[in-house]
């Protein structure tokens, strides 16, 4: 066996519930958790190399300095534009702002896992399981940046966003369309070339991240071409939050072409009337649809069908809302607005539903409708031990309220949490998807903020589940071993 597959085997009895400090057992079995600024493996996936460069902290002080004068450079500029010009500013810099919040937040929970709760193995090796070819060689692994280096790229992402959206407005008030293409092009069009195209030699500009970046995305785009490994859907999952932000690259591309960066009018060829923009809306809940379709194929699992169902069910939403500008008033208020709200009712109730009961694991629904119902044990075979000690642990008649024993975080109060504050969001969520709502453009910037804080809260819980999942198959595989040795 090799040496990373060793590292992933969890130690005979190691099923006990866990708190927020409490990690795997630590034995002979696991290397001793490192700083991980030294290139380490976590069972199959390796972290970056090169992270103990450290910025000096007086660079540090002048980025937020400088972080911060922008921000008063553009909150000044705002307050003397126009609600057209102040828009423009929202579409353009909406997707870099979000993705900026997501590293952030990616960062905090690789920092829970890594740094607060010392996990062996990382957590992060739910990426690294291997469902086809392609995923055989060590190049084609996607590797994992500690938490230390994603918040510095954050950090760099959050001084250029400010200070290319200070620049911009103050073109915009000069009415400077060169200046202001200019940002345009470093944002979308030259930033995206060095990332992806990039040498990835030597680690250069964290190339083994970049690399497995790429194979990431080209993956998704092409659902349907290969097996879909856990870093596929996650990927297509966290897309779906980003599916504003894809709208607002179109509109920005399509300003582009247009040859009007400085007059993003509402009702011009790039404006809300455009069918491309609930075209643009579908395409994350698309790819996950035929990701769905994908594994119900491969699997045979009808949880896949009922998955795509859901992603599925987006779609009344979002093209119901685009028909606002498309038929008149009357019509709309009588017949289509009730429609969508209707459909958006059924998605984010759906979606709920499906985060608590299969992405989370938790039996809340369950408990809620079937209040008297008793607890489904988990079936093994006689002879298998540790089938016996997880049906014990795993009583649900144990567990707090609506939520299950084998748990990493300890106090039940994080579950119900994020439990209430992932319904609120869900709400929410379909406002970003409205296309008759994006009127006020610092409201949806802040609901689509509100959405990534969202992914990322469910991405803990996620992760947990496959997490468990994994440690389980390991911990029965090692066990199934020593029982057939005897």
């Amino acid at each position: 066996m090799r040496r990373g597959a060793q590292q992933i085997i969890p130690t005979i009895g190691g099923i006990e519930k866990m708190g927020l400090n409490d990690g795997f057992n630590p034995s002979t079995s696991y290397p001793s958790i490192p700083h991980v600024h030294s290139g380490v493996e976590f069972g199959d996936f390796k972290l970056e190399k090169g992270l103990q460069l450290k910025v000096p902290k007086t660079f540090r002080v002048l980025f937020m300095m400088w972080f911060v004068f922008s921000l008063g450079v553009l909150l000044v500029n705002l307050d003397e534009l126009e609600m057209d010009q102040s828009r423009l500013i929202s579409v353009y810099f909406s997707a870099p702002s979000l993705m900026t919040l997501a590293l952030w937040l990616w960062g905090l929970n690789v920092y829970l896992w890594h740094e607060k709760m010392k996990l062996v193995p990382s957590p992060l090796v739910v990426f690294s399981e291997r469902h086809t070819k392609s995923f055989a060689n060590e190049d084609a692994i996607p590797h994992a940046l500690d938490a230390s280096a994603i918040f510095g790229i954050a950090g760099v992402m959050s001084v250029a966003t400010a200070t290319g959206a200070a620049c911009f407005s103050k073109a915009l008030k000069d009415e400077n369309e060169m200046a202001a293409s200019f940002y345009i092009f470093f944002f979308y069009v030259l930033a995206p070339l060095v990332i992806f195209f990039a040498p990835t030699e030597n680690g250069f500009l964290f190339g083994t991240a970049r690399k497995g970046l790429r194979v990431t995305i080209s993956r998704i785009a092409a659902p349907t071409a290969h097996a879909i490994s856990f870093a596929d859907f996650f990927a297509a999952d966290v897309l779906c939050s980003f599916a504003k932000s894809l709208s607002d690259v179109e509109r920005v591309f399509c300003s582009a072409f247009q040859g009007h960066i400085l007059s993003h009018a509402a009702e011009g060829a790039c404006g809300d009337q455009s069918w491309r923009i609930p075209f643009v809306l579908c395409i994350p809940s698309a790819i996950r649809l035929f990701q769905c379709i994908r594994q119900r194929r491969d699997t045979g699992d009808e949880l896949c069908f009922w998955n795509a169902v859901k992603y599925f069910s987006a779609f009344p939403v979002i093209w119901c809302s685009a028909l606002k500008y498309h038929v008149d008033e009357d019509n709309w208020e009588r017949l289509y607005r009730p429609m969508w709200f209707t459909f958006a009712v059924v998605n984010s109730s759906f979606s709920y539903y499906w985060d608590l009961t299969h992405d989370w694991d938790l039996p809340m629904v369950k408990k809620l409708v079937f209040p008297s119902s008793s607890s489904t044990q988990r079936s093994g075979s006689s002879n298998n031990i540790v089938a016996e000690i997880e049906s014990n642990t795993e009583n649900e008649s144990f567990a707090p309220y609506g939520l299950r024993n084998n748990r990493l975080y300890k106090a039940p109060a994080v579950y119900y949490f994020a439990c209430a504050t992932n319904f609120m969001l869900r709400v929410s969520w379909t406002y970003k998807l409205a296309a008759h709502l994006r009127k006020n453009s610092r409201t949806v910037f802040f609901v689509s903020a509100l959405e990534i804080v969202r992914r990322f809260q469910w991405s803990i819980f996620r992760i947990e589940k496959a997490y468990l999942k994994a440690k389980r198959a390991a911990t029965n595989s090692r066990e199934n071993s020593f029982i057939n040795a005897i």
